[in-house]
């Protein structure tokens, strides 16, 4: 049963316009379903075949032979040295929507995409179902949606075996991806690091303290964490410091796109045990710092997340940057919301030179606060 994508209505407008679409995003995200629920019509095929990519490479203008209807090329990263071929056949064409392609990691997609197809892609970021779309579909537990994470097969088949389709996820397409990207050459090494990396979700990235504990130099973490990050593993929110000079910090805070993997390498098994352990309050910041990101993502628009943090520890969970004004945004695992928990906002709202609305997010229905303090429960998170 195919679940609509928020995503598939700004990628049905772009098709009216854009001779190619692109659409990155991690694996296992229902890229492929969602393309060819809206392009039924275009051939389809996958370089995830060896086959087909081989005869691809060998004969690139050859692939393009009887793909009037339009084409859907699925993991365009497996052969980049398609895309100026792929410019070739749209500028012979003119079609808008013609050619649509999938990709699961940026390390070097991108480039190649920004050389070839300057000015003639769309270019989308799917990523794990956001909660307006599951909504529909399930009940809202806090815990247990933490604990599963988003990843479609996961929300659509409750019964399957968690650990059994993570450990699978890693091995065969993380480690797999990666290491046809960076050399790994220690396995167990970059095991630990995803472990470390589970641990401080919500800490500021310290490269050197990393290193250190995983016994690796420092250009190896800095190589393995923009690895991660390109492949959609985990995400480094920048912070923000427009017109506070030195008196913030510059490193980005550490997050997983998806609270369910970072579960699996934190060795949480039950929501019973998540909720009540000390990674609660970090994953319920992950998961809804996520879904401020989704739900600019699935709109095509670009996301303007920061956090800020003083270094006298005055500290801004979420800042969307809206242009004229910012929205700072206080994250917190708790049902009773009282004034302590956001005095932190009112502070930030003081020293900022923009407008800021103060908004607090929580799992509360009935928070104890007053004007300018706004509130939303988790669930109505639509965006920033």
């Amino acid at each position: 049963m195919y679940w609509k994508r928020n995503l598939s209505d700004p990628i049905k407008e772009a098709s009216r316009h854009f001779p190619v679409l692109l659409a990155t995003g991690p694996r296992q995200t229902g890229k492929t379903e969602l393309l060819r629920h809206t392009f039924p019509h275009h051939r389809y095929v996958t370089l995830d075949a060896l086959d087909v990519r081989q005869r691809a490479e060998r004969d690139p203008r050859a692939f393009f032979v009887d793909s009037a209807p339009g084409l859907l090329i699925d993991e365009i990263q497996e052969a980049p040295g398609l895309l100026p071929y792929v410019k070739e056949f749209v500028d012979r064409n003119k079609t808008p929507g013609q050619v649509v392609l999938t990709g699961s990691h940026q390390f070097h997609l991108m480039q190649g995409v920004t050389e070839s197809l300057s000015g003639r892609v769309a270019i989308f970021q799917l990523l794990p179902f956001s909660w307006p779309e599951i909504a529909p579909h399930t009940q809202p537990d806090l815990a247990n949606l933490l604990l599963r994470g988003m990843y479609p097969q996961l929300q659509t088949t409750p019964d399957l075996n968690l650990d059994l389709w993570f450990s699978s996820y890693i091995n065969t397409y993380l480690e797999r991806d990666l290491r046809s990207q960076i050399a790994i050459r220690d396995l167990r090494s970059f095991e630990a690091l995803l472990q470390l990396l589970a641990a401080r979700i919500g800490q500021e990235l310290n490269m050197h303290k990393l290193a250190a504990e995983v016994g690796v130099k420092s250009p190896t973490i800095k190589e393995w964490i923009s690895a991660l990050e390109a492949a959609f593993v985990i995400y480094l929110l920048p912070p923000y410091f427009q017109n506070f000079g030195k008196r913030v910090v510059r490193s980005p805070k550490i997050y997983f796109v998806d609270t369910g993997l970072a579960c699996h390498l934190l060795k949480i098994r039950s929501p019973e045990t998540l909720i009540s352990g000390p990674m609660a309050g970090p994953l319920f910041e992950n998961f809804i710092i996520q879904e401020f990101r989704k739900a600019h993502l699935n709109q095509a628009r670009q996301a303007p997340l920061y956090f800020w943090r003083s270094h006298d520890g005055l500290e801004v969970d979420l800042l969307v940057d809206q242009g004229e004004h910012l929205q700072a945004i206080e994250i917190k695992l708790t049902h009773t919301v009282t004034l302590d928990h956001v005095r932190n906002l009112l502070r930030f709202q003081d020293l900022s030179d923009k407008k800021v609305t103060l908004l607090a997010v929580t799992p509360s229905e009935r928070p104890a606060l007053s004007d300018p303090l706004q509130h939303k429960h988790w669930t109505k998170i639509t965006g920033g």
